[in-house]
């Protein structure tokens, strides 16, 4: 079975790759690990989410914001799904920097993430790669 959401760490950069389903909740239950892991670095760390229309539900959402604990972390989602845009938008509720983009948008994404131009192009090759595997 392939995975509905893989995750990659480079330094202060994390990128999720996600296809169009809820992703697993080991799956996300290992991204929430890397949050809580990284709690005390939320000002440094930038999240990138490439997206096909999935996103996490309501108890996985309630356990991020557990993890969140009321502390903004950077995000990104790039997606075209409707859907996923507006999962986007309700997790902004409990994070005040997480902001949805449309995939033609993703130059105003890596700006949100104040990402420079190697971030970029390391976050485009760990895309490359990432897409495969959930596909």
């Amino acid at each position: 079975m392939k995975p509905t959401m893989v995750t990659r760490v480079i330094g202060q950069l994390v990128v999720l790759r996600e296809n169009d389903s809820t992703p697993l909740d080991a799956e996300w239950d290992a991204f929430l690990k890397i949050l809580a892991d990284n709690w005390d670095k939320f000002d440094r760390l930038k999240i990138l989410v490439v997206t096909d229309g999935g996103g996490p539900n309501a108890a996985q959402r309630k356990r991020l914001e557990t993890v969140l604990n009321g502390k903004p972390i950077r995000v990104a989602v790039v997606t075209d799904s409707a859907k996923s845009r507006f999962i986007a938008s309700m997790i902004s509720l409990i994070n005040r920097q997480h902001m949805g983009f449309a995939m033609k948008e993703v130059v105003q994404a890596y700006n949100h993430l104040k990402m420079n131009q190697m971030e970029r192009t390391i976050a485009e090759q760990a895309l490359i790669e990432l897409d495969p595997l959930i596909r």
